[in-house]
């Protein structure tokens, strides 16, 4: 009789955390961690330049990254909810 193959994981490759995890992008601060969203609302019509990624906001409220909301609040372009 011959020997039965070992049962392999039939989870697939890209399923794996490392490549569901978010990339470094702005929306993520830059460290590839999600970070947690905060309302705003954005006074103006504005577009900003974060980690050399051009992001538009219109005007209204708008739920961003705790990163993005801090620089936009900051830079006097929108207040906390």
């Amino acid at each position: 009789m011959a020997k039965d193959k070992p049962i392999e994981n039939n989870v697939a490759k890209d399923a794996s955390p490392e490549n569901n995890a978010p990339k470094n992008n702005a929306a993520t601060g830059g460290n590839g961690k999600a970070k947690k969203n905060l309302k705003i609302f954005v006074k103006q019509d504005v577009s900003v330049k974060i980690n050399g990624e051009k992001i538009k906001f219109k005007k209204g409220q708008q739920s961003v990254s705790k990163g993005i909301a801090d620089i936009l609040i900051n830079a006097g372009y929108a207040d906390e909810i």
